[in-house]
C-alpha cells in the first residue's frame, strides 16, 4: 500500500490598512500586531493490521512455511506438491486514522504465468473504508484438480498492491480489478482437447472439431498451442477503437458492390448518398447496385439513400484465433477494415511477398529479399498506425506472421512444368500447396514477419500487425473456399457485417500466369481441401478485403466479459 502524504495548510497573511494621519508637526503612529496558530487534526492512516493462515481451507499436501506482514505489507511463502493442492491466507486493513478512504487502484503483478499455476482473491473494493473501520479478503494459490502438468516454473511470486486515498463523499465507482490475463481466462472458460482425431481436409463439424484443441505438432519449437476451430461462440475479444467513414441506412452498416473487381466495398460519401438501397435479406442492405443486379441478387430496388458520416470511432471487436507458442493471444478483426490489393504487380515471383525483393532478378535470394513493402502490408501498417499505435505496448515484442515462400515439393505439385526455382516468372509452387496436413511454425526465418525488437525472424517489421496464414484458416475449421457457416471466422453472427466474400491470408500459392495468394470465402459451391490440385486462390492485383492480425502479450490482463458477443472479453 501507498501512504498518503499528509496535505499542508497554508494560513493567508491578514493584510491591515494603517490610516495615516497628520496634524501640524505631530506624527501619530500605532503598530498592529496580529498572529495565529492552525492546528492540523487531520489523521491519515491506513494499514494493515493482521494477517492468518485460513488453515480450515488448506487442501492436498499444501503447506505453510510463513506468513508474516507490516503496516504496508504482508507475505507469504507455500509448498505445493501436486493436483489439488491449495493454501489461503486472510489479510485485515484497517482505517485507524480519522479520514475515510476509499480503494483507487489494485495492481497485480506474478512470475508465472503457467496455467497449471493459480492465484486469487477476493477483493471487491465495493465499500468506503470509513475511519474506525476494516475490512479482510483472501488470497489464495492452488494447483488446479484439472492440472494435466505441474508448472514449469517451481517458484512463483504474487503481489497485489492497494492504492487508498481520501474520500471525501458522494458517489464511489470502485476499482476494475483484472480477473486474469486473456490467455488465462481462455483456458478457464473452455476445455482444451487434442487435436489427434481432427481430419484437416475436411469442415469443421461436431464431430470434426469445434471448440478450444492443443496441440505441439507442427509448431514454433515444438512448443503447445492453443487454437479455436469451428463455429465456437466465445472467443470474442473487445480492444482499442478505430476511426472510419460509414454509410448507414436503418442504423446497419452498408456496402456497395464493385463490379469490376467483384467484391463489397465501403463507399465512398457520393456512392453512399448517391445511389439506391438494394434490400436484401441475405446480404444485408446494400448501396450502389442497379435495379437489375439488385433484382437478380434477389433483392428488392428501393429509391432510398443512405446515411453517411465521416470519422466515426467505435470499438473494435476482435476474434481469438489462438494462443501462440509464447503464451501472446491471436487476434483477427471480427469485420474487415476495408479492401485492398496486395501487391501492384502480378507478373513475377517477387509479388507472391509480404515484402519482396528486385522483380526480373535471376536468384531466389534476391527476388524475396524484404527490402520492399507490398501494397497490403502497407495498408496494413496505415491501418494499424492510424488506429492502434497508441496501444503497442500491449503487443507481443516476439510473435511474427509467416509469409511462407519456401518452395513446395516438386513431387507435391499438379503442374510438370513447375520449376521450383521460385524468381522471374518460373512456374513456382509455394509451401502451403505442398502440405497435407497444416502447421503453425514458419519453414523459413526470411518469412517470418516479426519486430526488430525479437528474438526470431527477420525484423523486418515496423508495426506489430499482420494477417492469417491459410494453415490458420485450416485449423479454424474453413478448409477452402466452402459453402460453411461452422467456422467462426465466417462472420455469420454479426448482422451488420457484408463482408464475408474473400479475405487475404500472407500465404502464397504459385507462380503460374501471375503470383496467386490464399484467401478465404464462403460462397462457392464446394470446398478445396489441402493440397487440392484445382486451388488458384486471388491474383496479387485483385481487391479483396483486409481482416488485420495481432498478437497481444501473455501479460495484458482483462477486467470482464466470458468471450461471447454481447459480454466480450474486455482489455484493461
Amino acid at each position: 500500500m501507498r501512504d498518503r502524504k499528509k496535505r499542508n495548510i497554508i494560513i493567508g497573511s491578514l493584510c491591515c490598512l494603517l490610516v495615516f494621519m497628520g496634524i501640524g508637526y505631530a506624527i501619530l503612529s500605532q503598530t498592529l500586531n496580529i498572529s495565529g496558530t492552525a492546528n492540523m487534526k487531520g489523521n491519515w492512516n491506513v494499514k494493515i493490521t493482521n494477517m492468518k493462515l485460513l488453515e480450515a481451507n488448506k487442501t492436498g499436501r499444501a503447506e505453510n512455511v510463513s506468513n508474516t506482514f507490516t503496516d504496508t505489507t504482508a507475505s507469504f511463502e507455500a509448498n505445493l506438491w501436486m493436483p489439488g493442492d491449495s493454501i489461503e491466507y486472510e489479510v485485515t486493513v484497517e482505517n485507524q486514522g480519522n479520514i475515510d478512504a476509499v480503494l483507487k487502484d489494485i495492481i497485480q503483478t506474478k512470475t508465472n504465468k503457467d496455467k497449471n499455476l493459480k492465484f486469487s482473491n477476493s477483493l471487491i473494493g465495493t465499500e468506503v473504508l470509513t475511519s474506525g473501520s476494516k475490512m479482510s479478503f483472501t488470497m489464495k494459490v492452488e494447483i488446479p484438480e484439472e492440472a494435466e502438468t505441474l508448472p514449469e516454473v517451481k517458484e512463483s511470486k504474487y503481489e497485489i498492491q492497494l492504492i487508498y486515498i481520501q474520500y471525501n463523499g458522494g458517489e464511489y465507482t470502485p476499482p476494475t480489478q483484472s480477473i486474469g490475463t486473456l490467455a488465462e481466462r481462455i483456458l478457464a472458460d473452455n476445455t482444451a482437447l487434442p487435436d489427434t482425431n481432427i481430419d484437416f481436409s475436411k469442415i469443421s463439424s461436431d464431430t470434426n472439431g469445434k471448440g478450444l484443441y492443443y496441440t505441439n505438432k507442427n509448431t514454433e519449437d515444438n512448443k503447445t498451442t492453443y487454437y479455436f476451430r469451428g463455429d465456437v461462440t466465445n472467443n470474442y475479444v473487445k480492444f482499442a477503437t478505430q476511426t472510419r467513414n460509414t454509410c448507414t441506412y436503418n442504423g446497419k452498416d452498408v456496402a456497395y458492390f464493385d463490379s469490376v473487381n467483384a467484391v463489397f466495398k465501403y463507399p465512398t460519401a457520393s456512392e453512399c448518398t448517391s445511389t439506391n438501397i438494394c434490400l436484401n435479406s441475405t446480404y444485408g442492405d446494400l448501396v450502389g447496385i442497379d435495379e437489375n443486379t439488385c433484382s437478380n441478387a434477389g433483392g428488392t430496388p428501393t429509391t432510398d439513400k443512405a446515411i453517411f458520416t465521416s470519422n466515426t470511432t467505435e470499438d473494435i471487436v476482435w476474434r481469438i484465433v489462438r494462443i501462440n507458442e509464447d503464451g501472446s493471444v491471436r487476434l483477427i478483426t471480427e469485420d474487415p477494415v476495408g479492401s485492398s490489393k496486395y501487391n501492384n504487380n502480378l507478373n513475377d515471383n517477387a509479388y507472391v511477398g509480404y515484402m519482396y525483393g528486385t522483380a526480373g532478378s535471376s536468384t531466389y535470394e534476391e527476388t524475396h529479399k524484404n527490402t520492399n513493402d507490398s501494397t497490403i502490408k502497407t495498408y496494413v501498417d496505415n491501418w494499424y498506425k492510424t488506429n492502434l499505435n497508441g496501444y503497442t505496448s500491449y503487443m507481443s515484442t516476439t510473435a511474427g506472421f509467416c509469409n511462407d515462400r519456401s518452395i513446395a515439393p516438386e513431387s507435391e505439385t499438379w503442374n510438370s512444368f513447375d520449376t521450383a526455382l521460385g524468381y522471374g516468372k518460373n512456374y513456382t509452387f509455394y509451401g502451403i500447396y505442398g502440405r497435407d496436413y497444416p502447421q503453425f511454425k514458419c519453414s523459413q526465418t526470411n518469412d517470418l514477419f516479426t519486430l526488430a525488437t525479437s528474438t526470431k525472424g527477420n525484423k523486418a517489421l515496423t508495426y506489430p500487425v499482420g494477417l492469417l496464414t491459410a494453415d490458420e484458416i485450416y485449423y479454424a475449421g474453413e478448409p477452402g473456399r466452402a459453402e460453411d457457416s461452422n467456422c467462426y471466422l465466417a462472420n455469420r453472427g454479426n448482422e451488420s457485417n457484408l463482408f464475408v466474400d474473400n479475405n487475404w491470408t500472407m500465404s502464397p500459392i504459385n507462380f503460374i500466369d501471375g503470383s496467386l495468394i490464399y484467401d478465404w470465402n464462403f460462397y462457392a459451391d464446394n470446398a478445396d481441401f489441402l493440397r487440392n490440385k484445382n486451388r488458384f486462390g486471388r491474383y496479387s492485383n485483385e481487391v479483396i478485403d483486409v481482416r488485420p492480425v495481432i498478437n497481444l502479450s501473455d501479460d495484458v490482463e482483462i477486467i470482464n466479459g466470458d468471450g461471447t458477443i454481447n459480454n466480450p472479453y474486455v482489455v484493461k
